[in-house]
């Protein structure tokens, strides 16, 4: 297998970073369009970002589980996953923290749940993984349908689909792991392409018309809103493979960003903390100008350490 074939999921991996970075940054302002921010119901921009951060983390949640299950055996490898993600969890529980009720219920939590979850059919079939994440994505539905989770959502504001969000959210790490597979076989870049471009457009689209009955939500895991961004995920990585695989064209900047998105989401976190707090410098009603070099900055300051980390080697993964 040819490593470079890898080059699209550290672009994708990257423009997750890029993106979480500009939607976190931009959308506080309101000059920025609203694309830029979350809304009770709606698919914007900012809507995409989480979905296509646990769908690359899929991708290489099977990657290396293959890899692993091939050297070591079943067993460890999974005994690993499960370490792995259990200590995401805990990283963003205090990161996140203290509120179990609202504030937890973020990106590396529902990550590492969601990951604990498909580790039981990690190495089961293709059909087996998506039955499994299908399923998970049905009982979140119920429950938030046929009891008063759903409303509790949406009055308690709690985000990514609160403590039972984890259930939907498997399903675009279970679309990444399917899409993995397409690499550790090596696949014909005609027959990648068909695939991608055959099931991102069958997500999306199926996603969009159960929109007309389960409005998307972020705020709630709606399943429309699950199956969509998944969708939507497997287009955009199609454009990197095109791009970073086929032409050998990765834009610049993304790989790098990718081979250390953990640290830089963390460090992005800290680095706007850290400038709302500084509201005699900037405020919600700041310019267009000012909000773009801001960004600049910030971003500068996240390339700087990604940079430093692989000048020195230095690799921590999701």
């Amino acid at each position: 297998m040819d490593p470079k074939r890898y080059e699209s999921l550290d672009q994708f991996r990257g423009w997750s970073v890029a993106s979480m970075l500009l939607v976190s940054f931009l959308g506080y302002f309101r000059v920025m369009p609203e694309m830029f921010r979350h809304h009770l119901t709606g698919f914007s921009f900012a809507d995409a970002v989480a979905p296509f951060f646990i769908f690359i983390v899929g991708a290489g949640f099977r990657l290396s589980f293959l890899r692993s299950a091939e050297i070591n055996g079943v067993w460890d490898a999974k005994k690993k996953a499960f370490v792995r993600f259990l200590l995401l969890t805990v990283i963003g529980i205090f990161f996140y923290g203290p509120d179990f009720r609202i504030n937890i219920w973020d990106a590396l939590v529902d990550i590492g749940l969601a990951g604990i979850l498909m580790i039981p059919f990690i190495n089961s079939s293709a059909f087996m993984r998506f039955g499994m994440a299908t399923l998970y994505l049905l009982v979140f539905q119920c429950v938030s349908d046929w009891t008063p989770y759903g409303a509790w959502l949406f009055n308690r504001g709690s985000i990514d689909g609160g403590p039972l969000g984890p259930l939907s959210w498997v399903f675009p790490l279970a679309w990444g792991t399917l899409v993995a597979d397409w690499y550790w076989k090596n696949l014909r870049t005609s027959q990648f392409i068909r695939n991608a471009l055959g099931y991102g457009t069958f997500l999306t689209i199926l996603g969009y018309a159960l929109s007309s009955f389960w409005p998307f939500s972020q705020r709630a895991m709606t399943c429309s809103y699950s199956i969509c961004a998944s969708g939507a995920s497997i287009l955009v990585l199609l454009a990197f493979y095109i791009f970073a695989d086929v032409w050998r064209r990765p834009l610049p900047h993304l790989s790098l960003l990718g081979r250390h998105a953990l640290v830089i989401y963390l460090v992005q976190n800290v680095l706007i903390s850290s400038w709302r707090d500084a509201r005699g410098l900037f405020n919600k009603d700041t310019g267009m100008a000012v909000a773009l070099l801001g960004f600049m900055a910030i971003y500068y300051g996240c390339y700087s350490i990604a940079r430093y980390l692989d000048k020195n080697r230095y690799f921590i993964k999701f």
